[in-house]
């Protein structure tokens, strides 16, 4: 399942950060909902790189997201927490694109289906 979307994406524009390409090629409500599953699970792949760079970077990025709530040095919370740390990832590229995509991508994951998607993914 991994990567059907993600990969493409990825062969369409491989210089930008895959979460810009999806903003602005995914178009579809099932498109975006199987590329969040997929992201979900690309991020958890890499759980330990995100430790791993989360602990080298600078102390004051540190002190920002801890007081934020989010502890991207510590793996387990990070596995716990993943569908917090995906959300924000996308809130962050949604609050620079465009209002008609961005209200696109907000209003999937504002329906139940969205929600319900992001608790099981959450659980997992």
């Amino acid at each position: 399942m991994r990567a059907r979307i993600i990969e493409k994406l990825k062969k369409k524009d491989s210089k930008r950060h895959i979460l810009y390409v999806a903003a602005d090629e995914l178009k579809t409500k099932k498109e975006i909902m199987q590329f969040y599953k997929e992201y979900v699970e690309y991020i958890k792949e890499k759980v330990p790189e995100i430790v791993k760079e989360a602990r080298l970077t600078a102390i004051p990025v540190q002190i920002v997201l801890k007081n934020q709530g989010f502890n991207l040095t510590d793996e387990e919370w990070l596995r716990k927490n993943i569908v917090v740390v995906v959300n924000n990832d996308i809130g962050k590229v949604l609050t620079m694109i465009s209002d008609k995509t961005k209200k696109r991508w907000n209003d999937i994951f504002l329906t139940e289906e969205g929600k319900t998607l992001m608790a099981e993914l959450q659980n997992n």
